[in-house]
């Protein structure tokens, strides 16, 4: 439905009568009241003056003026003569502005936005790790991509898991030629030597999203590299879990890499160090010349 103008013919353009009206009535009384701009702000009907016969002469002239121009004010709007004045929320007296009183003992709701904010900036300010409890069991979360593996030792207590420490690293030339079994199986083994000192001689449970790690553990005659890793492993008393990839996006979050293949020349240059020093090692080389970073 089309709104209708004032003459009552459709309007098919948009109506700026009330937005004019504003500015038409702040014209008007400046037009009206040029004088008592100095001393009296006629735009917002307020007036302060220092002596009553003074502020009564005053009123007397504005309200003759608001007349000639044929203006009319809402009573309950205006307040004459007054020590104070209650205004959006605040009291206007001549010593300065100060709060209502009423209001000083409202209790504030805030919105559910708020609640949500309050909410994330817990969740970002609370501690990331917390200090290991024999007496709580321990889980091993142990996760391997094409680049590098990862993990997470946390353990479950009254208040659920908490994390105790974070661990990742990457392969090597060879590691990265690995297939998928056995990049996961290098993830155990790396990762719990690296948190012997909170999980030896304790019982563990290690989740992961690759299900072969179940029964690979039960091999009765294991060769070569994986009989040398299961052999390692049998230092530690854990238990395999598997766990569905989507929920497994902890450790998988540290096994990659932050950045995509191309868009990262810290990346790079880490990765092209990191072969130099292998090199080096390798032919027993000292260690220097290294680049610096871009």
């Amino acid at each position: 439905m089309a709104p209708l103008t004032a003459a009552g013919s459709p309007c098919f353009s948009n109506c700026y009568r009330l937005l004019r009206k504003i500015a038409v009535l702040e014209t008007k009384m400046l037009t009206i009241l040029p004088e008592y701009k100095s001393r009296e702000d006629g735009r917002n009907g307020s007036s302060v003056t220092p002596w009553a016969l003074e502020a009564l002469d005053s009123l007397r002239r504005v309200l003759e003026r608001v007349a000639t121009a044929g203006l009319k004010l809402h009573a309950e709007k205006c307040h004459f003569m007054r020590s104070e004045v209650t205004f959006l929320g605040h009291k206007l007296r001549g010593e300065g502005i100060s709060t209502v009183e009423d209001k000083r003992d409202r209790e504030f709701i805030w919105t559910e936005c708020q609640a949500a904010f309050h909410t994330l900036q817990r969740a970002l300010t609370r501690p990331r790790c917390f200090p290991p409890d024999p007496s709580l069991p321990f889980i091993l979360d142990t996760d391997a991509s094409n680049v590098g593996t990862g993990a997470v030792l946390a353990q479950v207590g009254p208040e659920g898991e908490r994390v105790v420490t974070y661990y990742s690293r990457t392969f090597n030339k060879t590691e990265h030629r690995y297939c998928v079994t056995r990049r996961e199986l290098l993830s155990e083994v790396a990762d719990s030597p690296h948190h012997s000192y909170y999980l030896c001689g304790l019982p563990f449970t290690v989740r992961t999203d690759h299900s072969a790690l179940q029964w690979l553990m039960s091999f009765k005659e294991p060769e070569g590299q994986v009989a040398c890793w299961m052999e390692e492993l049998q230092a530690y008393s854990f238990t395999v879990v598997h766990r569905a990839g989507p929920r497994h996006s902890n450790a998988d979050a540290l096994s990659r890499r932050p950045c995509s293949e191309d868009s990262c020349r810290y990346c790079k240059w880490r990765e092209s160090r990191e072969e130099d020093l292998r090199a080096q090692e390798e032919s027993c080389g000292s260690g220097g010349g290294a680049t610096n970073p871009p």
